[in-house]
């Protein structure tokens, strides 16, 4: 088959759909990439097309951060630049496979009479009763709450972020949307997260939690990162991914305060271009650029980090215990599940954290309190979430989503 990819998003949005590909590949299957260019050389490096569509996702993440209304604004400016890369390319494909912030393809597939599924990386982003929308995820309010949470951001989207794509639709001759949330979801879902962190939801687009899409990143350890991790004892990673940082000197600071002060060694991910000399010594360790998560965590006694669909799932697949510091959206219902699951301390919010909080917690990750469930949470992490979702694929010209029957896991490992 030839086989579509469309993700807009950071790279978290992107690595576990490099990982989908690999799989695809493997199986025979030709893919083609369509994404923001920050991501193009990456995925061209790892052997497939891609085509670039729309700003930097880091250039629109400043927008998508200063409120409602930028957030809304930006996105409607993307989409016409979605339609025009894309309908070509849906054109060229068998079955399209679309995640993150992408908005032509529920259209355009629906205009050419293409499969199409589109992926979910967090239960808490799919249209239910059991959650609120992702930017209130870190409340739990009543289900009837929840459910107007879903209604008012689809009433609110119809008259911004659908503009364009409504316009759209009326050139094609289709009639316009009926609801945001089954129009995204057309086709069917794809949940690409651990069974075990959280249940699929009850929602009226039919769903296939296949487990998350693992990357097997390849590149070793930097000399300098392995050889601070064999120069003492295990220390704690904290690290925040993608999310934009204002005053990542700060950051830093108050991390090695906190660090100090609890007496545990710290691994940080961020800008060390200016890191005193003073601050790299024995117990606390500038690593700079992303890190191959796989490698590194089992090598720690704990995960500090932002709380990506992706970083919580490896943090969970290491088995050490981790603390969560979300900034946005679906972060805040991952904080939740990993408190209620055992796996950390309660998360403490971007905008609260400071080294007065973050001290007793990084005491409470290496407590030993957490390591039984983190061990036992560790083996329960489903790996074959690929091939899952290839087999899925596969038979996409299906009407009715369903999951794999082992027959269909077997033949697509």
């Amino acid at each position: 088959m030839r086989v579509l990819l469309a993700t807009f998003g950071t790279r978290g949005d992107v690595q576990p759909m490099l990982a989908l590909a690999r799989g695809l590949r493997q199986a025979g299957h030709t893919v083609t990439f369509c994404m923001p260019p920050d991501h193009v050389a990456w995925v061209e490096g790892d052997g497939f097309r891609v085509v670039p569509c729309g700003l930097p996702y880091s250039e629109l993440l400043v927008e998508l951060t200063q409120g409602l209304g930028r957030a809304f604004a930006a996105l409607a400016n993307q989409i016409p630049a979605q339609f025009a890369a894309l309908d070509a390319l849906v054109d060229e494909a068998d079955v399209v496979i679309a995640a993150s912030l992408e908005y032509a393809t529920s259209t355009l597939c629906e205009q050419k009479r293409k499969p199409r599924r589109y992926v979910s990386y967090s239960p808490c982003a799919l249209w239910s009763s059991a959650n609120p929308i992702p930017p209130l995820a870190m409340f739990t309010p009543p289900r009837f709450i929840n459910a107007l949470t879903w209604m008012l951001a689809g009433f609110a989207a119809r008259f911004s972020v659908l503009r364009p794509v409504e316009k759209e639709r009326r050139l094609r001759g289709l009639p316009p949307i009926a609801n945001i949330w089954t129009h995204t979801g057309s086709g069917g879902v794809l949940l690409s997260f651990a069974d075990n962190l959280a249940p699929t939801p009850s929602t009226p687009v039919p769903i296939a939690q296949v487990g998350p899409w693992l990357f097997d990143d390849d590149r070793p350890l930097a000399a300098d990162v392995d050889a601070f991790l064999q120069a003492g004892p295990p220390p704690v990673y904290v690290g925040f991914g993608s999310m934009l940082d204002q005053s990542p000197a700060h950051t830093r600071a108050l991390v090695a305060t906190a660090a100090k002060a609890a007496q545990v060694r710290v691994l940080f991910a961020g800008p060390r271009a200016d890191v005193p000399v003073d601050e790299r010594d024995d117990s606390f360790f500038v690593a700079g650029g992303p890190l191959p998560h796989r490698a590194l965590f089992p090598r720690c006694a704990a995960i500090v980090h932002h709380g990506g669909a992706g970083t919580t799932t490896v943090a969970t697949l290491a088995g050490v215990p981790q603390l969560l510091v979300p900034h946005e959206v679906d972060q805040f219902f991952h904080g939740r599940r990993v408190e209620a699951l055992g796996l950390g301390p309660r998360a403490i919010f971007r905008k609260k954290l400071t080294a007065q909080n973050l001290e007793p917690a990084l005491r409470s990750l290496v407590s030993g309190a957490f390591n039984a469930t983190c061990r036992e949470h560790a083996g329960r992490v489903r790996t074959d979430g690929v091939a899952a979702a290839v087999a899925l694929i596969e038979g996409a010209a299906q009407q009715t989503l369903r999951s794999p029957s082992p027959k269909q896991l077997a033949a697509s490992a």
